[in-house]
């Protein structure tokens, strides 16, 4: 549940806002639209899964349609730049800490 937690986070509630602005009443139609292509998505990995009962599906689909190399490469693209959960992130930032500690400081 924390990769879904992570994967999902919570950017898309400001997107409402921010297509609203962009597109205006029509903005809806991209919401449709990305529902439409994660649903396919969703089917295909649900597909896959089926076919393949095996762990790590984002690695292994690519490595099976694909070859090795592009399993490797999927692996590595997916620890760097988005399969890692918030677990792994500090929590909190030490450096915005020192700064809220110091303003206390100096307040008083």
């Amino acid at each position: 549940m924390v990769g879904i937690g992570a994967i999902i986070g919570s950017g898309w509630l400001f997107a409402v806002s921010i297509i609203a602005s962009i597109a205006g009443p029509a903005g809806w139609i991209s919401w449709v639209i990305g529902g439409i292509v994660l649903l396919v998505l969703g089917l295909v990995y649900a597909e896959l899964g089926a076919a393949f009962p095996r762990s790590g599906g984002l690695v292994r689909y690519p490595e099976y349609s694909h070859g090795p190399l592009v399993g490797y490469l999927m692996s590595i693209g997916i620890y760097y730049w988005g399969g890692r959960t918030r677990l792994d992130r500090p929590l909190i930032d030490e450096d915005e800490v020192e700064e809220e500690v110091a303003e206390a400081v100096m307040a008083r």
